[in-house]
């Protein structure tokens, strides 16, 4: 059980950094950050729950998955608390006059 949630859930944790780093690199993900982290964090579970899936083993599937998507979520949660304090965003820019 060790064995398999170690290169199961590792790997998906770390595309979903490096799907951050991405992000952050990425002049015009960067400036919709608010679209592409849902987007990616999306993508990042349903390929978590997959690749659970694909180690064929019923036993500890719901640990295992639940750990996966879990450490996701806190990645991108984390991110987007980082993105928002540094001040990017279109609910931190305030009110835009038209005119």
């Amino acid at each position: 059980m060790v064995k398999t949630a170690a290169w199961s859930i590792l790997p998906i944790w770390l595309l979903a950094i490096a799907a951050v780093v991405v992000i952050r690199l990425s002049p015009s993900a960067f400036d919709e950050w608010t679209l592409w982290i849902p987007v990616a964090c999306g993508v990042c579970v349903v390929l978590a729950l997959a690749l659970q899936v694909a180690t064929a083993q019923p036993d500890g599937y719901v640990a295992r998955a639940s750990l996966a998507a879990s450490g996701i979520i806190v990645v991108f949660a984390v991110a987007s608390l980082a993105f928002a304090l540094s001040g990017t965003g279109p609910f931190l820019l305030g009110p835009t006059r038209v005119g």
